[in-house]
C-alpha cells in the first residue's frame, strides 16, 4: 500500500474502496477485443469536449484501419464525466424537478387566490384607511410586508419539513450519485428564501395592488353581491390549479402503471429458493483457462455438498446483472460485422438451466460430456433464434463466435437446443439475444473477459437466506484468500432491479397527492367565497321560488365548469410534453388514454366533493336571513 484517499473519494460512483495499477502482459497488449474500459482523462485548459471528440475520432479512425475485425465497427465518444455518471438518473431527476415546481405553482396560485379574497374581504377596512389619510403606496406596503411575514413563517416551516425529508431520501433513494452530500445549507436557505419572495413578488403583488388602488367610495357602498363571480383573475387561478394538478396526476398514473406492468414481466425462469453469490479469482494465481476451471469446478463441488442445497450452478453473470457481449454470425451469412448479431454471452456449468428452471423449448440443454476435446456447442435463447434463422429449426445449425480456429478461419459452434428468454438487465427493459457456452469448452480469452468471476446460483431446500455463511465457508475451502462476496437472494435481486421505478413512482404519487389536495382547497376556497358573496342574491332567488337543488346545482356548476376547463388545458399539457417521460415508462404509451380517463375522473370526483360543501351550505340558507345580509 502506497497511499490512503478520503473516504469519500469515490469519482465513478462505483463504491470503490481500492485501486491497483493496470499491468497488461504483452498478450493483452496485442489484444484488440476488449472493450470493456472506461478512460478517464481531464481536458488540457482551453480545450473543449468537441475538440477532444474530434481527436478521438481521428485516433479511432486509425484503429479501425489497422484492425478491422476487432474495432472495424468501434468509435470514441467524449464526454463530460457527471454526463456519464448521471445519464440514467437525469430523466428521472427532471420529472421530479417539474413535479416540485408544479406543486409550487399551485401552492402559488392558491396563496394568490385566497389573497384575492382577503383583499375582498378587507375592502372595507382598506377603504377606510385610505378615506382617513392613508396613501395607496402605504397600503401596498402594509399589505406586502403582511404577505412577507406569512410567506416567511411558510419558508421557515418548508426548511425544517426538507431537513427532515432530505434524511430520509438519502436513507432510501436507490443509489443516485452524490445524494448523500446533499444539503440544507447556506445555499438551500437562500435559495429558498429567494423562491418564497418571488412567489410573494409574483402572486401577492396583484391582490395588494388591487386593493391599494381600488376605489375607496364604492367598497364602502358595495354589498355583497355576484361580483365575485365575475372575478375572472380567481377563476383563472383556480383553472390553472386544476390543470397543473391533472398533468402531475397524470404522470403519477403513467408511472404507477409502468411499476405495475415492469412487476408482471415474466423474468424467464422460476426466482424462488435461489441464492446467489459472487466469486473472482485473483490472474496472478489463475493465469490460465485451465486453472480458473479447475477452481470454480471444486467450488461448484464444495457447493453441491451443502446441507440445505437443492441444485447448484455457476454462471458469468446471473440475469438482472449484465453481462458482455459478442458479435455472432450464423452459418450461411457473410463473414463480418454488417453481418453480427450482438448478443449476451454466458458460460454456464451443465446443472445452470436445471437450477434456475430456465424453459427448454428445443434441443437438450448441456452434460458433462461437452467437455473439452469434444464438439464445440452452445445454447440459445428464442430471441436469438429468431434473429439467426427466421423460419427455420436451429437446432443443428452452427455459428461463429469468440474465437478463430487453428487455422484462422471461424470457429463453429453446433446449436444443440434453444432455451426461453431471461432479462439480462434490468426489468423494464426489453429482452435481448442470449447464448450460452459450456465452461468446459470456454474459450482461454473468455476467462479475461469475465474477469475470472462467477456466480454461484444455489436452489434450496431451505430458506435461501440460511446458506449464506455455508456458501461462503465453501469458497474458502478451495482458496482460503477468494471470499464470496454479493450474496442475496434472487428475490432481492429484482427488487433491487424495481427500485429506481418504484421510488419515482412514490415520489411523483406524493407530489400528485399534494396537487390534488392544494386543487380541492382552491375549488372549495373560491366557491365558499362565493356563497358568502353571493348570499343576498341566493336570499332573493329562493324568495321567488328557487328550491333547494336548483341553488345546490348553481353552485355545483360553476365549480365542475372550473373544474372541467382545468382539465382540458392539463390534458392538452399533458399530451404536448409527456414525451418526455417515456424512457421512464414501460409497456406503456406517455399518451394512454385509460390513464388520463381515470386521473381526469379522479379529479373530477375530488372537484365535485369541493364544491358539494359551500353548496350545500347555500342550499340551506334561509331566505328571510339571506335577504338581510350586507
Amino acid at each position: 500500500m502506497i497511499g490512503v484517499m478520503p473516504a469519500k473519494f469515490d469519482p465513478i460512483q462505483n463504491g470503490e474502496e481500492l485501486w491497483v495499477p493496470i499491468a497488461f502482459t504483452p498478450e493483452r497488449k496485442a489484444q484488440h477485443d476488449e472493450h470493456s474500459f472506461l478512460v478517464v482523462g481531464r481536458l488540457k485548459p482551453g480545450v473543449s469536449v468537441a475538440q477532444a471528440q474530434s481527436e478521438m475520432d481521428a485516433v479511432a479512425h486509425q484503429e479501425a484501419l489497422k484492425y478491422p475485425q476487432e474495432d472495424g465497427d468501434r468509435g470514441a465518444d467524449v464526454s463530460r464525466l457527471d454526463n456519464v455518471l448521471l445519464s440514467s438518473y437525469r430523466p428521472g431527476l427532471y420529472m421530479l424537478l417539474g413535479a416540485v415546481g408544479f406543486v409550487l405553482l399551485i401552492a402559488c396560485a392558491n396563496i394568490g387566490n385566497l389573497q384575492l379574497v382577503r383583499s375582498r374581504v378587507r375592502s372595507k377596512e382598506t377603504a377606510i384607511r385610505s378615506a382617513l389619510g392613508a396613501s395607496p403606496r402605504r397600503l401596498l406596503q402594509q399589505l406586502t410586508v403582511e404577505s412577507m411575514v406569512l410567506a416567511s413563517v411558510g419558508g421557515c416551516v418548508g426548511l425544517a419539513t426538507a431537513y427532515c425529508g432530505l434524511r430520509w431520501l438519502v436513507r432510501v433513494a436507490p443509489g443516485i450519485p452524490r445524494l448523500d452530500e446533499a444539503r440544507v445549507d447556506g445555499w438551500a436557505v437562500a435559495f429558498t428564501f429567494a423562491a418564497t419572495l418571488l412567489s410573494v413578488i409574483l402572486f401577492g403583488s396583484w391582490a395588494a395592488l388591487r386593493a391599494a388602488f381600488s376605489d375607496a367610495g364604492r367598497a364602502l357602498t358595495e354589498r355583497g353581491s355576484g361580483v365575485a363571480s365575475r372575478d375572472r383573475v380567481r377563476n383563472a387561478l383556480v383553472v390553472s390549479e386544476v390543470g397543473l394538478a391533472l398533468m402531475l396526476l397524470a404522470g403519477a398514473g403513467l408511472l404507477i402503471r409502468s411499476a405495475w406492468f415492469v412487476s408482471k414481466v415474466n423474468v424467464g425462469f422460476d426466482r424462488s429458493h435461489l441464492l446467489i453469490a459472487r466469486v473472482s479469482l485473483p490472474r496472478d494465481r489463475y493465469g490460465s483457462a485451465e486453472d480458473s476451471k479447475n477452481a470454480f469446478r471444486r467450488i461448484l463441488e464444495e457447493t453441491e455438498g451443502l446441507p440445505g442445497v437443492g441444485t447448484a450452478a455457476l454462471v458469468s453473470n446471473v440475469p438482472l446483472k449484465g453481462a458482455s457481449t459478442n458479435g455472432l454470425v450464423p452459418e450461411g451469412r457473410p463473414l463480418g460485422e454488417s453481418s453480427a448479431i450482438n448478443s449476451r454471452f454466458n458460460l454456464v456449468s451443465p446443472n445452470y438451466f436445471h437450477a434456475l428452471r430456465v424453459p427448454l423449448k428445443r434441443g437438450r440443454t448441456f452434460v458433462e460430456g461437452d467437455r473439452a476435446g469434444a464438439p464445440k456447442v452452445m445454447l440459445i435463447s428464442e430471441t436469438l433464434a429468431r434473429a439467426a434463422f427466421a423460419g427455420q429449426d436451429p437446432i443443428g445449425k452452427r455459428i461463429a463466435c469468440c474465437e478463430a480456429g487453428p487455422d484462422g478461419k471461424p470457429d463453429w459452434k453446433e446449436v444443440i437446443g434453444v432455451v426461453g428468454d431471461v432479462h439480462a438487465w434490468r426489468l423494464d427493459q426489453d429482452v435481448q439475444p442470449e447464448f450460452y457456452l459450456p465452461m468446459a469448452q470456454a474459450p482461454p480469452a473468455s476467462w479475461d473477459w469475465i474477469q475470472r468471476s462467477m456466480d454461484i446460483v444455489v436452489r434450496s431446500t431451505v430458506e435461501p437466506g440460511a446458506l449464506t455463511n455455508s456458501i461462503r465457508q465453501a469458497v474458502l475451502k478451495v482458496d482460503a484468500t477468494v471470499p464470496g462476496y454479493d450474496i442475496e437472494t434472487m428475490d432481492q435481486l429484482i427488487a433491487g432491479s424495481l427500485e429506481q421505478s418504484r421510488f419515482n413512482m412514490f415520489l411523483m404519487s406524493v407530489f400528485a397527492g399534494v396537487a390534488l389536495l392544494l386543487a380541492a382547497v382552491g375549488i372549495y376556497g373560491v366557491l365558499s367565497y362565493l356563497v358568502a358573496q353571493r348570499t343576498h342574491e341566493i336570499g332573493i332567488r329562493m324568495a321567488l321560488g328557487a328550491q333547494r337543488g336548483d341553488v345546490l346545482r348553481l353552485v355545483i356548476e360553476q365549480g365542475m365548469r372550473l373544474t372541467l376547463l382545468g382539465i382540458s388545458l392539463g390534458l392538452a399539457g399533458a399530451l404536448s410534453t409527456f414525451r418526455m417521460l417515456t424512457s421512464l415508462l414501460f409497456g406503456i404509451k406517455a399518451t394512454d388514454f385509460t390513464t388520463m380517463t381515470a386521473v381526469s375522473c379522479l379529479l373530477i370526483a375530488v372537484a365535485f366533493w369541493a364544491s358539494y360543501i359551500p353548496a350545500r351550505r347555500a342550499a340551506k340558507l334561509d331566505p328571510m336571513v339571506a335577504l338581510r345580509y350586507e
